[in-house]
């Protein structure tokens, strides 16, 4: 497959990025791990020199289907085969607590993610016709960057959204690929199903937010934090001079967002902090200059800059709530 998807299946409707092998129903755990083309392994092999001498201390990670050497790891790391990361969720897909959604790899398999659909309570509306799914998202490097990590992904189904927030506890379970990881991945499918009270704390304020109105010098206010744009009067290098120019954009698509975004009229959430915030999460998960088969922004909003803004802008906007 094209850029920086490798393989993956969805179920239902086609995705944003319209790549991928369609099932029409979810899958159980071995289908999944086929479909999603996940069925390899990986181990870790010695590291030579250019002298032909062993390197010390540190190792290759190789997929064992292609040979293909996905990152280099210290001695400490203990490789977490993508069956392993599936086997995770399996008692609650059997149960019916979860269901598969989409899984696949990235790059040439550095990172696997596997998105699974809470069907039990798994879905609430912020107001009137805007429903919110409810999801986890396991993702596993097997480049030696970034450690195991299960998080709640809530999206807008108006428009897809993948919706971040940033909370002190329980939004993330990080675990390391050290020796007790087999244990701590245990400990996390016994916590799933009660971890999930989580999302009545977020139900909570984004229904909040959904009636909280908004006056416009909030909006670009809130806009300028996220995508800060410098004094020209202060502009002393180029690099200033571009990032303002860039940010001047970014601020006036989110201001259309804001203003005839999706949803934002068909909802009557016009002016409302519930509208500012999807405003940012729209410009990053739909960008308009968007080419099919251009998914390394994928990886963006999911594990990189665009999640980070999107919490950002989740916890400024429970700032102008007042709650905690």
């Amino acid at each position: 497959m094209p850029a920086n998807v490798e393989t993956m299946f969805y179920v239902g409707k086609m995705p944003w990025h319209r790549q991928g092998v369609a099932l029409k129903d979810p899958p159980d755990t071995k289908t999944a791990i086929i479909t999603a083309g996940l069925n390899w392994e990986v181990s870790k092999v010695d590291l030579y020199s250019s002298y032909g001498t062993t390197v010390k201390d540190y190792y290759g990670i190789m997929r064992h289907d292609n040979n293909e050497v996905l990152g280099v790891v210290g001695k400490g790391y203990i490789p977490l085969q993508n069956s392993e990361a599936f086997n995770l969720f399996d008692p609650l897909i059997s149960s019916g607590f979860l269901e598969y959604e989409t899984a696949g790899a990235l790059g040439k398999g550095e990172i696997i993610w596997v998105l699974v659909k809470i069907k039990e309570k798994g879905s609430f509306e912020a107001c009137k016709g805007d429903e919110i799914n409810k999801y986890l998202l396991l993702s596993n490097s097997h480049d030696g960057q970034s450690a195991v990590n299960v998080k709640f992904t809530p999206i807008r189904v108006v428009c897809q959204n993948t919706l971040s927030f940033a909370l002190d506890q329980g939004e993330t379970t990080r675990i390391k690929h050290i020796t007790s990881m087999k244990q701590q991945l245990d400990d996390v499918q016994v916590a799933v199903e009660n971890i999930c009270n989580i999302y009545s704390g977020v139900e909570e304020k984004y229904k909040l937010m959904a009636k909280h109105q908004i006056s416009n010098a909030k909006v670009n206010e809130y806009f300028d934090y996220l995508y800060p744009v410098i004094d020209e009067k202060l502009i002393k290098t180029q690099s200033q001079y571009i990032k303002r120019k860039i940010n001047v954009g970014i601020q006036n698509k989110l201001i259309r967002n804001f203003e005839e975004g999706f949803g934002v009229k068909e909802l009557g959430i016009e002016g409302t902090l519930w509208a500012a915030y999807n405003a940012v999460t729209e410009f990053i998960d739909h960008p308009i200059d968007y080419k099919l088969g251009d998914n390394k922004l994928l990886k963006r909003i999911w594990f990189g800059d665009g999640e980070a803004v999107k919490k950002r802008a989740y916890t400024l906007a429970i700032g102008y709530l007042g709650v905690a």
